[in-house]
């Protein structure tokens, strides 16, 4: 027994402990009758020597085990408070971390909204840049269809007005004579003393415009018929001219006579066939 009590001390002496853990633990009645049961449990070939062994091996081991519990008992009375403070200052680092991971969610659906609303933004001025777009360009070609046909029209009367101008066939006689002043007549063209010629000739509800002036549309609407005096017209005032008087319906002419009173003539034989 002596010799196994010398083995355990080395061991202790190994790791640097005191067998005074052990002697300081005092063994009761209840302590040495669960050291026999565990005996008992343990052994089957029970005899006095392994039972004294065994009760001094159990002896160490329940004596060891109430160390431990003793110092475990210390060690967390000792460090309680500590131990307190750092759960407590690991709670409300984690409700931190809890709170700044919300406020970064937080800034994130902002974000992401904000990108959404962009992406509406753009898209809704994409859509509205291309429907103007497609308005325009439809403008456009409703414009440039009316321009072509405007010029095939005007390039038409134009033909027309070169036909008239140099064509040599004898007048049609007038069948009845027309009173002048039941019409307010615009003659365009011719120079100016042509201009006072037939003046003389004509009411004063007829006007003259000379091929240089600058004249306002709004000027014709009046007039119940039109007269173009081909051999002094500018084919400006003519194609600015015509155009409107055939689109407010009202009558044209043609004079390309040089004697006043042929013209007249002509004018009068115009007036007759309206």
């Amino acid at each position: 027994m002596k010799r196994f009590s010398n083995g355990l001390a080395y061991l202790f002496d190994t790791e640097g402990l005191t067998s005074s853990i052990i002697e300081d633990q005092v063994m009761s009645e209840k302590d040495i009758e669960e050291i026999i049961a565990a005996y008992y449990v343990s052994s089957i070939d029970r005899t006095e020597t392994e039972g004294a062994k065994f009760l001094a091996a159990g002896h160490i081991v329940k004596s060891l085990l109430r160390a431990y519990g003793q110092l475990k008992q210390q060690y967390f009375k000792a460090n309680n408070e500590t131990l307190y403070l750092e759960i407590d200052t690991c709670q409300q680092e984690a409700k931190e971390a809890r709170l700044e991971v919300k406020k970064q969610e937080l800034v994130i659906a902002q974000k992401n909204q904000e990108i959404a609303n962009l992406q509406k933004q753009v898209k809704l001025e994409y859509d509205r840049a291309v429907s103007e777009m497609r308005k325009d360009i439809k403008n456009k070609e409703i414009e440039i269809s009316l321009l072509r046909r405007e010029l095939t029209q005007g390039q038409s009367e134009i033909d027309e007005l070169k036909k008239i101008a140099f064509s040599r066939g004898e007048p049609e006689v007038i069948i009845k004579p027309v009173d002048l002043r039941e019409f307010k007549g615009i003659i365009i063209g011719g120079h100016e003393n042509w201009h006072n010629r037939m003046k003389q000739l004509l009411p004063d509800t007829w006007r003259f415009v000379h091929p240089d002036d600058n004249i306002d549309t709004q000027a014709i609407f009046w007039a119940d018929i039109i007269f173009f005096y081909v051999n002094y017209l500018s084919h400006a005032v003519f194609t600015k001219i015509y155009p409107e008087a055939k689109k407010n319906n009202i009558p044209i002419g043609y004079l390309k006579r040089i004697n006043y009173q042929d013209c007249l003539e002509d004018i009068q034989r115009r007036l007759s066939q309206i």
